[in-house]
């Protein structure tokens, strides 16, 4: 079987270990970022275009939509009914109960309250205009409720609804207790009522009684025993009335509690946002219909659980509702009140037992006059009793002070102003802004969709060997420019391959496709080695043009190495180009020729040679690429896509071909511009 013999590299430079530069380390992004700012940098003008025309569009459709705005907040805080007016001596006097918070903001966003106070404001408005500009949030661990409405009424006329919304709201509070009072003082005057009867009845038996008897008790032990009886029952009486108070308490207490069941505050919640989206929104809206179905499945949910369910009794656990907590203190303490009028009346009852124990022993009139006036004075107290209730409860009817009340009144002062032209302005800019972002968007999503080799980065990131020298369009390059290129070029590619020290080199120059640049940069960077008195061979088939290069077939050169020596011996300073045709294969007779020729070359005290191979889709031309020191890939920008790059390089793996650099020809003019960032250490 044939092989190929690879010649001899530089003692310095062994085949196959040519100092490579490593990948540098860091973040490794499946994309060049360069590239994203180049695309940027190119399409600046059309980004900035359709920013200005989104923002003009904007602009125009604020001009005529858009008004001047005023925004004002009031607070309102629960009024406490500590303060309590007393009728009666005897007994706790009537205090109005508390409602949650839910209920008093189910109560503000209620249709009657809002239409009441559209109808009153100035100029008059819809309940459901209003109900939009309201925005009501109770304040969390607190007994203050938010109120603030946006209109278009100007400072002063927005603060006056607000303030009208506010009393209005306080007014209907007031309402609720006043009605409260009213319903307890119906049931106290029914009560009364027939308490004025039975006493009606026990004066006429008291009095018949003595008429038929003569008796008008003046045993002085019996007036004992009388008034002994008359004390208890009227104790009696009143731990009865105090119990049913407490009793009515503790009910009205567990109903509260109740409420602030969690099923039950999402349920009021629901409601209340179904209420607010039916006065904005018609039936057949799909928000109202979301809200109505919302609403019926927590209905559905508390009534498969058996109700709503509370934590009142022994499985009561404490939590952030700070109402729920006072509730269940309230009821706590309530229950201990029970408790002990109970046994309060158990005591009162035994000794009126004992009392009516002693009456037995005296006579029988005695006793039944005893039992009339016991009776006499208990109805008495019982109906003092209900008349300072009743009293209080009308002084609560028509004086309720409401359960909430204005914190502080809104002023014209405290109004915020949405100016119109600022808004017309911001709209602008939002779409200007947004005009930039959705083009911006456009630029960088297009150019990630872009899988050519367009940059270094992306010739970094798909060869693994640093991009050494990166030439943009010569077209754009002065002379002056050039030369410095080619300076800065030569220095990077020795310093980068580590050959500061070698006077014999060669370096190869492939790619993926034909008319990517090889010959270009071999016919730039043999100026620069000229321009370094080191002598040049050029193996290529395309004109050296600069320095009027003496031209020799490879043919005949490979057959006669000698010519080599003579020329760099006789005219150093003048390029030797080895040409050929595009006949000519680096078959295994011609790779054989190129070895022999290099160990006659590699003698030589001083040489350059660059060697332009075909592209790597050959098969001998990665076998001729295994036979050279160095192999450094040329790529142009935009020319080939990342795809075909990867499949010539897997065939370039395959063999042992010592792939040490890249150069990007033809650099686009926004990267050449970008190229500044590399000193900032960004990867250019």
């Amino acid at each position: 079987m044939e092989s190929d013999i690879k010649h001899a590299a530089p003692a310095s430079l062994p085949p196959g270990s040519a100092p490579a530069a490593a990948p540098e380390g860091g973040l490794s992004l499946p994309f060049d970022p360069i590239r994203l700012l180049a695309a940027l940098l190119r399409n600046w003008i059309w980004m900035v275009l359709t920013g200005v025309l989104l923002g003009g569009a904007l602009l125009t459709l604020g001009y005529y939509k858009l008004e001047t705005s005023y925004t004002v907040a009031t607070e309102l805080i629960r009024r406490e009914a500590s303060t309590t007016i007393r009728a009666s001596l005897q007994g706790d006097s009537f205090k109005p109960r508390q409602v949650t918070v839910q209920t008093i903001v189910t109560v503000m966003q209620s249709p009657k309250l809002l239409d009441r106070v559209g109808s009153l404001a100035n100029p008059p408005i819809a309940g459901t205009a209003l109900a939009r500009m309201l925005t009501i949030k109770p304040e969390k661990e607190t007994d203050l409720i938010s109120v603030s409405l946006k209109s278009k009424l100007g400072p002063q006329g927005t603060a006056d609804l607000v303030n009208l919304y506010a009393r209005e709201v306080v007014a209907m509070t007031a309402q609720m207790q006043s009605d409260e009072a009213a319903e307890l003082d119906k049931f106290l005057r029914d009560q009364i009522a027939k308490i004025d009867a039975e006493l009606d009845e026990i004066n006429k038996e008291s009095l018949e009684f003595s008429k038929e008897s003569d008796f008008y008790g003046d045993d002085r032990e019996v007036e004992a025993y009388l008034r002994e009886s008359s004390d208890a029952e009227m104790q009696i009486e009143t731990a009865k009335t105090e119990l049913e108070t407490v009793q009515f308490r503790i009910g009205n207490v567990e109903r509260e509690l109740a409420q602030q069941d969690p099923m039950a505050i999402r349920l009021n919640q629901a409601r209340a946002q179904l209420k607010t989206l039916q006065a904005s929104y018609s039936t057949n809206s799909p928000l109202v219909t979301s809200a109505v179905d919302q609403v019926a499945a927590l209905e559905q949910q508390i009534a498969a659980n058996g109700g709503l369910k509370t934590n009142f009794d022994a499985n009561f656990q404490f939590s952030e509702n700070t109402l729920a907590n006072d509730l269940y203190m309230q009821l706590v303490n309530l229950r201990g009140q029970r408790e002990g009028l109970q046994k309060q009346m158990l005591q009162l009852k035994t000794f009126a037992e004992g009392v009516q124990e002693k009456l037995r022993s005296v006579p029988a009139k005695s006793q039944h006059h005893a039992a009339i006036v016991a009776r006499q004075q208990s109805l008495q107290v019982t109906r003092d009793l209900f008349s300072g209730r009743q009293h209080e409860a009308q002084i609560y009817e028509e004086n309720s002070p409401g359960l909430y009340r204005q914190f502080a009144p809104a002023t014209e002062d405290s109004v915020e102003t949405s100016n119109r032209t600022m808004k017309v302005v911001l709209a602008g800019v939002i779409g200007l802004v947004l005009g930039l972002v959705l083009s911006m968007g456009v630029v960088l999503g297009r150019e990630l969709l872009d899988l050519r080799v367009i940059s270094a980065g992306d010739l970094k990131r798909s060869t693994g060997v640093p991009v050494i020298a990166r030439l943009p369009d010569l077209a754009t390059l002065n002379p002056v420019q050039l030369a410095q290129w080619r300076f800065r070029t030569w220095a990077q590619t020795i310093r980068k391959l580590k050959l500061q020290d070698e006077t014999r080199l060669t370096l190869a120059f492939t790619s993926t496709q034909p008319g990517e640049g090889k010959s270009t940069f071999i016919r730039e960077l043999h100026v620069a080695a000229l321009d370094r008195r080191l002598p040049v061979v050029l193996v290529t088939n395309a004109l050296a043009a600069e320095g009027g290069a003496r031209r020799v077939p490879l043919r005949e050169a490979l057959q006669r190495p000698e010519l080599v020596g003579e020329h760099v011996r006789t005219t150093p300073d003048v390029a030797l180009e080895l040409h050929f045709d595009s006949d000519w294969k680096w078959t295994l007779e011609n790779r054989t020729h190129w070895q022999q020729a290099s160990r006659v070359w590699q003698q030589l005290e001083s040489l350059a040679i660059f060697v332009e191979l075909p592209p790597m889709a050959d098969l001998d031309a990665v076998l001729a690429a295994e036979l050279m020191p160095l192999t450094i890939w040329v790529t142009a920008s935009g020319k080939l896509h990342q795809r075909e790059l990867a499949e010539a390089l897997e065939l370039v793996e395959a063999g042992e071909v010592n792939l040490v650099a890249a150069m990007l020809d033809y650099e686009k003019p926004e990267l050449v511009r970008l190229a500044f960032l590399g000193r900032l250490g960004l990867p250019v």
